[in-house]
This record gives structure tokens, C-alpha cells and sequence, in this order.
């Protein structure tokens, strides 16, 4: 558990932000709130990366953190250099996962309901 804990906190939220980054582009936007919304994506996502682990450097060296996490940044480009896993199957998990259930079903709607609204979207990846 520690180990996914981990994971989902450091690599794979890393990749998380990364795919938020691909789904977004400012500028083909045309909707003020949405491009807005998107720089500011693309700036919380540009600084976690490249400042966090200075911050975590400070934390250490001010006895805020007891442990080292200065070299975090390894585990981040590990997260992002593994990409996205094969996921054909996953419907397979439906009926033993109430939550991959849920989610394969929302994707579905999310899909048709992007498809129906994509030409207020522009620049936005529907996959992301």
C-alpha cells in the first residue's frame, strides 16, 4: 500500500499533470474563461515540476521534512518516460469494479458529450 500511496502521489501524479498539459492548448482557445484556465493549468503544472524539488530541498535543509526529497524530480521523469499502459482490457474489470464500471460509463457520456460541444473546444484533445 505504501508503495501505491507512493506512486500516485509522485510519479503517476506527475503524469497526470503531464496529460492535462497535452489536453489543453491556450492558444486555440477562443473562450476567455477556458484560456485562462488552461495558462493557469499549463503554469501550476510547469512550476511543480521544475520547482517542487527545490522546495523540498529547502524543507529538508530547515528541518520542515525529515527526510531528503531533493532528487524527487528522478521519480518524476521515471513516471513520465513509462507512459500510458496498454488499457484495451479494461472493460473486462467492469463487472468485478464498481469503480472501473463507473468509470468506462462516464467515459462513454464524457465522449459524446465532448463530441456534441468540440467546436467550442478548440485545441482541446478529448482522449487527455
Amino acid at each position: 500500500m505504501v508503495l501505491i500511496a507512493f506512486h500516485s502521489s509522485t510519479a503517476g501524479h506527475v503524469k497526470l499533470h503531464a496529460l492535462a498539459n497535452w489536453g489543453i492548448n491556450p492558444m486555440l482557445i477562443e473562450d476567455a474563461v477556458l484560456q485562462r484556465c488552461a495558462v493557469t493549468t499549463l503554469i501550476y503544472n510547469f512550476f511543480g515540476k521544475t520547482r517542487f524539488p527545490e522546495y523540498a530541498e529547502a524543507w529538508y535543509r530547515y528541518g520542515i521534512s525529515t527526510h531528503d526529497f531533493s532528487r524527487i524530480d528522478l521519480v518524476f521523469d521515471h513516471g513520465l518516460k513509462t507512459g500510458i499502459c496498454a488499457h484495451a482490457e479494461t472493460r473486462q474489470l467492469m463487472r468485478h469494479s464498481d469503480l472501473c464500471n463507473f468509470v468506462v460509463k462516464v467515459r462513454r457520456q464524457f465522449m459524446r458529450a465532448f463530441e456534441k460541444h468540440e467546436h467550442s473546444m478548440l485545441g482541446i484533445d478529448m482522449e487527455a
